[in-house]
């Protein structure tokens, strides 16, 4: 999850009754916390049709930044995509380690 200091300071609050539903857009971020003892929650997801999928830019930003985390992942390993991304942002590339 983001770091706590770039997320703006709002939020919504939602208070959910027996039978109610809430319907949260893709990427949107979220936390849970349950009220009573016994709780039923369901995810749902789907992957609608390509042409009727019409993402916004900030969601965008979003879908690209995961597929690159899933391709690093997939090239580098888990363990390598931290140390991959902190040389990326401080401007090192791999030929600087080199010899």
């Amino acid at each position: 999850s983001p770091a706590a200091a770039v997320l703006p300071r709002r939020g919504y609050l939602a208070v959910l009754r027996p039978g109610d539903v809430l319907w949260l857009p893709s990427h949107w971020w979220h936390a849970v916390e349950s009220l009573e003892p016994e709780t039923l929650a369901l995810n749902f997801w789907w992957n609608p049709a390509e042409h009727a999928r019409q993402l916004g830019p900030a969601q965008c930003v979003v879908e690209l930044a995961r597929d690159i985390e899933a391709f690093l992942q997939a090239a580098l390993g888990p363990p390598g995509v931290q140390s991959f991304l902190e040389d990326w942002r401080a401007g090192r590339t791999p030929a600087d380690g080199a010899e």
